[in-house]
């Protein structure tokens, strides 16, 4: 447990992803009040950078198994609920168990209707809940920042002026059509640039580009169905 909190402050640190396991057993067994476990410890932290899987046999190593499942997507085209893992057996586990992990914000796999799946794909933060969220994130903001230093380093010069703005703009909304079309977000993005007549002299002659915007909703993923249905004769 020692090495997993540490491992989660320098993946925080580092902004790096690290899927952390552990086997033990009061993760089940005591409830979210007065544990003491790992789990309770990175829930508490809100640690995003390390979802935790609690499974009882280690050498079945099922964090391994989950992130060769996952991982391989497309950040944003994916969830991490509902996923079989190779060499990695279904735990049973009693409702109050069941209770004592999701309360936790860690995750278990399990078997439902004779189908082994992982559970509901969470980080330990309630503000970033799940998993795919936190890698849609971190793919997003690197491809911009790929992106927009090929456009820069590649090109003589781009001009500060409405073209060389056009040019910054051609970026982003293509880095976000790339994100729509793997099924990440929806279509009616937004981006916002401003004119060059706009631009504050300071940042000009500094030769920085600020007041650029956008905004994006998340497709997420549907996990539960409700269905309120009547039959009448």
């Amino acid at each position: 447990s020692a090495c997993v909190q540490g491992a989660s402050t320098w993946t925080q640190a580092n902004e790096r992803l690290y899927l952390a396991e552990t086997q033990d057993s009061e993760v089940p067994t005591v409830s979210v009040g007065p544990a003491t476990d790992i789990a309770k410890v990175l829930s508490v932290a809100g640690s995003e950078r390390a979802p935790l899987i609690f499974h009882p046999i280690g050498q079945e190593f099922a964090a391994a198994a989950w992130a060769g499942r996952v991982l391989p997507l497309t950040p944003g085209s994916e969830t991490w609920k509902f996923k079989t893992l190779s060499g990695v057996s279904a735990q049973s586990y009693t409702t109050t168990q069941l209770t004592n992990i999701r309360n936790k914000r860690a995750n278990f796999y399990y078997s439902i209707a004779g189908r082994s799946i992982t559970s509901e794909g969470t980080t330990p933060s309630t503000s970033l809940p799940f998993i795919d969220i936190v890698r849609f994130r971190d793919w997003l903001r690197v491809r911009l920042q790929e992106n927009l230093f090929l456009l820069l380093a590649n090109a003589d010069k781009v001009s500060y002026d409405d073209v060389g703005i056009t040019k910054v703009l051609g970026v982003i909304r293509g880095v976000l059509e790339e994100a729509r079309s793997n099924g990440a977000i929806t279509p009616d993005f937004t981006v916002s640039v401003p004119k060059a007549s706009a631009v504050n002299p300071v940042d000009k002659a500094a030769r920085e580009l600020k007041n650029v915007t956008f905004s994006v909703t998340y497709t997420g993923a549907i996990h539960k169905v409700t269905i309120n249905g009547v039959i009448t004769l």
